[in-house]
């Protein structure tokens, strides 16, 4: 599992394409808090809550120029130690189509994502095992 972790860090990227120009990362009620929690001077200036058909979705802000919120001037991620889930997942994100999740890899935007390639199943199963309560209904 470490080799796993030092293989598909986010402190080994160089081109941060995540933190720039694509959509902003979705936020969960426990990113929120963990991120509050970590960094309260942040308040709630760091998020949005943007409304769908389907309810509220609270996501990270995005600056003026597009980049993250959290993305400090030497391009290093303020709240790295508590970033949400769903950076977390990248370069992999989840699609939900009429009641199923497809897996989706962003190639275009991370170098990390050719490292991935050879342990996609195992990060896959480890990342599942990990936010399964996030799609499971009680």
């Amino acid at each position: 599992m470490e080799r796993l972790q030092q293989e598909t860090s986010c402190l080994n990227c160089l081109s941060i394409n995540c933190c720039i120009g694509i959509e902003p990362p979705d936020l969960t009620l426990f990113d929120i808090e963990q991120i509050k929690g970590k960094y309260p001077k942040l308040g709630d200036d760091f998020y949005e809550e943007l409304n769908f058909p389907f309810g509220v979705l609270p996501k990270m802000k995005k600056k003026d120029s597009g980049e993250c919120v959290a993305l400090l001037s030497n391009k290093c991620c303020l709240i790295y130690d508590r970033r949400p889930l769903d950076c977390q997942l990248f370069p992999l994100d989840l699609s939900m189509e009429e009641g199923s999740a497809w897996w989706i890899i962003y190639n275009k935007f991370c170098q990390l994502s050719l490292g991935l390639r050879p342990v996609l199943k195992e990060v896959i199963e480890i990342y599942e095992s990990q936010i399964q309560s996030f799609f499971t209904q009680e």
